[in-house]
């Protein structure tokens, strides 16, 4: 793949996008991407490739079995992993999809049934 960028004038790498599911309560697999992301930058970055973006997904998840345990989802938690464990480089931006971990929690839907 490098090769082939490297050879063309209408391609460039300036990015990465991560996805590693969209129903993650535990932190555990968090540290594993962080892990991931950074290996793939090092090997990158020995070949003298820094990406401007890099995506790490959603994957943050809420309960749906008890909603108002949890009504807010610990997004302190969350970030903190990214800053413990990502390697982030000068000039790059971080982007996350929350998704519904933003707004499952923050309405209800009331319907009724108009005919069997």
């Amino acid at each position: 793949m490098l090769k082939v960028l490297r050879k063309s004038t209408n391609l460039d790498l300036i990015g990465l996008h991560f996805h590693i599911g969209s129903q993650i309560t535990d932190t555990a697999p968090y540290i594993d991407l962080c892990v991931k992301v950074n290996e793939v930058q090092k090997y990158l970055l020995e070949r003298k490739i820094i990406l401007k973006h890099i995506n790490l997904g959603g994957g943050l998840g809420i309960d749906y079995e008890r909603p108002d345990k949890k009504a807010i989802v610990d997004f302190g938690n969350f970030f903190s992993v990214y800053n413990s464990f990502l390697d982030k480089y000068p000039c790059q931006k971080i982007h996350f999809e929350l998704g519904r971990s933003v707004v499952a929690n923050s309405a209800s839907l009331i319907s009724r049934v108009l005919y069997v």
